[in-house]
């Protein structure tokens, strides 16, 4: 009768604590320490703890942010007589650790709570980390938290109380690319925290293991830093969690009481030593028939619980011998809802969700269960970032014993069907009750101790019912359902826009890209530049053209990459594939001084580019206007007209229109008295070498004088006084200028074309008044040619890329005045150079881009060198210490200083030998030259010297005197001569052998 008396008491008492909400562990006036404090998830944790009411000691090393995390601690106390401190100590280092915690316990009082949250991330690939880097992840985010853990577990277990928390990372369920390192760590913590958990149980000291995202702390800005770019391209469609949302779930669930189920455990061992208690006894054992899985339910005694395994083990009488076995808690439960207090005449109903199959009595994994990665991808879906050890999942909580239940009108019987995830952990067990006048069995029911469950069966349950019962993981793994269909409807919209737009571009191979760009152009406020828009006066003018799609482009059905928005701004939408193949746009503006697009034309160009130019050398400055792009990017259409065939009309270029403004402005009153002449001239510089256009391509040289002025000797200038005139030079020199034929043009300019125009006092000094030079570069694609099998395309590309290096470096120091000119690094600079050291000098430049999607990468290389261009234009004034009378070794050193991303040390190294290989081609040029007039004169005399022989008494001593000085002289010529050729052929051979390595490299 007792015993009948005591067992509804406890029944009740139960279930009062499995009904009612959870609780939490109070830190008030309490000694909570926090490593990795001074920032982050750390400094927010232990703010919280402060608002708590805790005595609360940060630990790290950065003094600067401690009393600054310090100070913001304090100021979230709620008593007087709280205690904030910073420690500033290495958590890796065991002993000094142990001794500061001792120190402090000595000093505030024992430590009740410790939230381990120091560590960092470095990334990369595997076989790039060095042995440091890996000793310092793993001393930072392993041993610098198991270091503390150790100093406070013996602490714990004295007084056996406590809480420990871990911090690692959603890396920890589950490695990732460029995460290899750091990810290990993660994982180690993981095991440590899974395993100090079992040895701490008895102790009463809870371990909580925090599995937070990427999280907007310092270290995620540093960790970003390294990051690969596959990295960045599978993550950076994820949000950033703030530190504050991260410390508050974390310090939530790690003071959350024992959970229902740990308190069903304790409960079950005070009470298991009484054999007479038949509280939660009841067992299934299965056996299988067609397609019907039977069941008998009978009593047994809980002889025994596990804590680790969340299990307890029943005992039972049966045929004259002592059965027993080992339940999950969950079937315990699931089989017992007797314990729960229910209405008169209810009963609690949940509807099956996944369907199993048995035989005897080992139980089959079911295999629509929820998998682990289901299971991670819920918890990351549904915002749990921690797993509190000392609880089972949140499959088992209070909400699965609610007394919500169905009224039915019949007594049922009861069936379990387990399921096991793929990680072997047994999850809730799902429960049905069935009304005997529902069982399929031709209206008669079976026997009392057996019930049969169709899997064909329609069970009617309230779906209220249903949604309170189901599990968690029930709930996820429907959402994940729920996404599924969601992401299959979108990607059956997305193919029906696919087709609908394959209809307007036909065969058209980029129909994707060309989708997103009209997509995003249709999201855009465009208002191009317009001859309405001001004019502005920069002393270094940098603009851009976009030219239309020209027809081969058309042909291939190529797909305009470059949108220009407004009138200094332009935009290129980059191709790029994400690591699962997975298209999208990478969108880079650029910002100018002004922007044409493919409307604008000539006129409107030069409207706002050169023409500004022309009073500067009216007013005694130097001008310079030049064209930069790749071949075929529309350089010698701007500069020198249109193209029909391999034929110019010249009048529509910039070229014509300058020398028109210019002959305008000369007769103008404003500059009338000056009596100007004006005068023109036209070279170009190939592979290093000048060569006059205007007199059959004559080779040029590039001397200083005793000024330090530049010279180019033997160029030819002509007197011209119309428009006409300079037209007819122009197309002259067009026509003679060096090109052939490349893959994207079929006329291209292989060389440096400069037309210049001067300005001279119409006196006997006829000394320059101003020079406007106007220059179609090469194309800078030709620049990276340095590997090609042929010398010549080689030494060409190789100039090239050099000068237009040389020219942006001198270009951007004439925005900043004193700074030093490496003029002397290329030809092109070097006539140039007075453009850039006048005291009234202005420079333009046209940045020429293709829009189709196969020169997207050149049209960025263009863009970029730029905006360089104009990085420091007009900038703070710099000062030099070396002079202008540098040697060109120099002026190359510093060109390769200024442009380390440009011009690699190997690039330096093949400029170098180039530049020895040219100086070694002139030394042997001009010793040909003089070595050939010196043996001509050698020859002359030797004819004069042969005729005195002819004479019958001639002085023979005389005669072989002036013979051997001849003989003896034209050898020292030819063997001077051949040692020369020697040199330039040991050149020209450590050329080739540095272009082969360049090759393979």
């Amino acid at each position: 009768m007792i015993v009948l008396f005591f067992i509804p008491l406890f029944i009740v008492a139960l279930a009062k604590r499995l009904l009612s909400p959870k609780q939490t562990k109070s830190i008030d006036k309490k000694h909570v320490v926090v490593t990795g404090g001074s920032s982050g998830i750390g400094k927010s944790a232990a703010v919280l703890a402060a608002r708590k009411g805790a005595n609360v000691t940060i630990i790290a090393r950065n003094l600067e942010r401690l009393s600054s995390a310090e100070k913001e601690i304090a100021a979230a106390c709620i008593h007087k007589d709280q205690i904030v401190t910073s420690v500033s100590v290495d958590v890796s280092n065991r002993k000094a650790i142990q001794s500061e915690l001792d120190k402090l316990e000595e000093k505030i009082g024992p430590i009740y709570m410790l939230i381990n949250c120091a560590g960092m991330a470095l990334c990369g690939k595997v076989e790039d980390f060095t042995e440091q880097d890996i000793n310092t992840l793993i001393s930072a985010n392993f041993l610098g938290t198991l270091y503390p853990i150790q100093s406070v577990i013996p602490k714990f277990k004295d007084r056996k109380e406590g809480i420990i928390v871990l911090t690692a990372s959603q890396v920890a369920l589950m490695g990732m690319f460029g995460y290899s390192i750091y990810s290990s760590c993660k994982f180690a913590l993981r095991g440590l925290a899974e395993s100090i958990s079992m040895e701490l149980k008895p102790y009463n000291v809870s371990v909580t293991l925090a599995l937070p995202p990427d999280t907007d702390t310092p270290g995620f800005e540093n960790e970003n830093k390294t990051k690969p770019e596959e990295t960045h391209l599978i993550s950076q469609t994820g949000g950033l969690l703030a530190p504050d949302t991260v410390a508050e779930k974390l310090l939530q669930d790690a003071l959350i009481l024992l959970s229902a189920l740990s308190q069903f455990l304790h409960i079950l061992e005070q009470n298991c030593n009484n054999r007479e208690l038949r509280v939660l006894s009841k067992v299934l054992v299965y056996r299988k028939k067609d397609e019907t899985v039977v069941g008998r339910v009978h009593s047994a005694i809980v002889s025994a619980v596990n804590f680790d395994l969340r299990s307890a083990t029943v005992e039972w009488f049966e045929q004259g011998e002592t059965k027993g076995k080992e339940i999950d808690m969950t079937a315990i439960a699931s089989l017992n809802p007797d314990i729960v207090i229910l209405k008169p005449g209810e009963r609690y109903i949940q509807e099956p969700t996944h369907q199993t199959q048995t035989s005897g009595n080992k139980l089959q994994r079911d295999s629509s269960g929820s998998s682990e990665e289901e299971t991670s991808a819920a918890m990351a879906q549904s915002g749990r970032f921690t797993h509190k050890l000392d609880e089972s999942d949140d499959d088992f909580n209070s909400n699965q014993f609610s007394p919500e239940t169905a009224t039915l009108s019949n007594p049922t019987r009861q069936s379990v069907v387990s399921v096991k995830s793929n990680n072997g952990v047994m999850r809730s067990a799902q429960q049905i009750r069935v009304t005997q006048n529902m069982l399929p069995n031709n209206g008669h029911t079976l026997p009392s101790n057996d019930v049969v469950i169709n899997k064909e069966s329609n069970i009617p349950t309230s779906r209220a019912v249903q949604n309170s019962r189901r599990s968690n993981v029930v709930k996820e793994v429907e959402k994940l359902k729920k996404n599924r269909e969601e992401r299959r409807q979108r990607q059956a919209e997305e193919k029906a826009e696919k087709e609908a737009f394959l209809q307007l571009a036909p065969g058209n191979p980029h129909w994707e890209l060309l989708n997103m760009i009209l997509e995003y152009r249709r999201g855009l406020d465009i208002k191009p530049l317009s001859e309405n828009d001001t004019i502005e006066d920069h002393l270094i003018t940098v603009c851009v053209r976009k030219r239309p799609l020209n027809k081969k482009e058309g042909a291939r059905k190529e797909v305009d990459v470059i949108t220009v928005p407004s009138k200094n701004q332009l935009i290129v939408h980059e191709p790029k594939n994400k690591v699962d193949l997975t298209k999208y746009l990478e969108n880079q503006l650029f910002r100018f001084d002004y922007a044409f697009d493919e409307t604008c034309s000539n006129e409107m160009v030069y409207r706002y580019t050169a023409q500004p130019l022309i009073k500067t050398i009216f007013e005694g400055g130097f001008a310079t206007c030049f064209a930069y792009g790749q071949t075929g990017s529309g350089k010698t259409h701007t500069m020198g007209g249109d193209f029909n065939g391999k034929s110019q009309h010249c009048h529509k270029g910039i070229y014509a229109m300058a020398s028109a403004d210019v002959f305008k402005l000369t007769n103008s009153p404003k500059y009338r008295h000056l009596n100007l002449i004006v005068s023109s001239s036209f070279f170009e510089i190939y592979s290093g070498k000048v060569f006059d256009l205007l007199n059959n391509k004559a080779k040029l040289r590039i001397l200083e004088d005793g000024k330090q002025q530049v010279q180019v000797v033997g160029l030819t200038e002509k007197v011209v006084c119309t428009t006409d005139e300079v037209l007819k030079l122009i197309q002259k020199g067009n026509q003679a200028r060096t090109s052939g034929q490349t893959f994207a043009n079929s006329n291209s300019s292989r060389s440096h074309a400069v037309f210049q125009i001067y300005l001279r006092s119409n006196s006997n000094t006829q000394k320059v008044h101003g020079k406007f030079s106007l220059i179609d570069l090469a194309g800078n694609e030709r620049g990276a040619d340095t590997s090609s099998a042929n010398r010549q395309t080689r030494m060409e590309g190789a100039e090239i890329n050099k000068s237009l290096l040389a020219l942006k470096e001198c270009i951007r120091a004439l925005g900043r005045k004193g700074a030093h000119l490496p003029f002397r690094v290329s030809k092109l600079t070097q006539v140039l150079r007075d453009s850039f050291v006048g005291s009234n000098s202005r420079t333009c430049m046209i940045a020429m881009v293709s829009p189709g999607v196969s020169s997207c990468e050149h049209t960025l290389n263009t863009l970029r060198y730029a905006d360089r261009v104009k990085e420091l234009g007009g900038g703070d004034l710099q000062t030099n210490t070396l002079s202008d009378d540098s040697h060109s070794d120099g002026d190359l050193l510093q060109l390769r200083s200024l442009n380390e991303n440009d011009m690699t040390p190997e690039m330096l190294n093949f400029h170098q030998v180039i530049s020895e290989l040219e100086i070694a081609e002139e030394n042997m040029l001009d010793n040909h030259k003089q070595t050939t007039d010196e043996l001509y004169a050698t020859y002359q005399k030797a004819i004069g010297l042969l005729k005195t022989t002819d004479e019958v008494t001639y002085d023979q001593e005389a005669y072989c005197k002036n013979w051997e000085e001849l003989v003896n002289n034209a050898v020292s010529l030819l063997v001077k001569s051949q040692e020369i050729v020697a040199d330039y052929k040991a050149k020209m051979s450590a050329e080739e052998q540095l272009s082969r390595k360049t090759k393979r490299k």
